[in-house]
């Protein structure tokens, strides 16, 4: 194994074929309490520290920052406070092509047509999906803000296929 990677529960989303809920009684054992916050909080401020050197050598790809970044998440499902900033550029350096050919800028948005409609080229860049883009670099859709992805990487990083 070459490196190890966390994500937080998506429970507010349709993505991976959920339906989207409103009320998120119906979520409390996949959302953390607030005492497993404190104690989430807890294990990374040690792993963070006695991990160190995995976190330098990127064995461990997310940095201390996007992990409590997760916890913040958490503590927001609780309403206890806002949802954490995200800066998010997957509909720039990425694109989904689910199992149906559905073309999705990222797991936790719309569709914007499928590769069946036309060359994927020109779906890449139609201006639907150049829309969101501009939407997303503005941090305007509804759906960021509230949305558990920290996915930020550089388009170099991208391109060689280093996530």
């Amino acid at each position: 194994m070459k490196r190890i990677s966390f994500l937080a529960a998506d429970v507010l989303s349709d993505a991976f074929g959920r339906t989207p809920k409103k009320d998120l009684d119906a979520d409390r054992e996949i959302i953390l309490s607030k005492e497993e916050v404190a104690e989430f909080r807890d294990c990374l401020k040690e792993l963070a520290h006695t991990h160190r050197s995995a976190f330098e050598n990127k064995f461990i790809s997310e940095s201390p920052g996007k992990l409590f970044h997760l916890a913040d998440y958490y503590e927001a499902l609780l309403g206890d406070t806002p949802f954490p900033r995200n800066f998010c550029n997957a509909p720039m350096v990425s694109t989904v092509i689910t199992s149906t050919g559905e073309l999705q800028p990222c797991f936790f948005l719309p569709s914007y047509g499928t590769i069946h409609d036309m060359p994927l080229e020109q779906a890449l860049n139609q201006p639907s999906i150049q829309s969101t883009r501009l939407r997303v670099k503005e941090y305007s859709l509804e759906r960021c803000q509230s949305c558990v992805c920290t996915l930020k990487v550089s388009p170099f990083t991208a391109l060689m296929d280093r996530f």
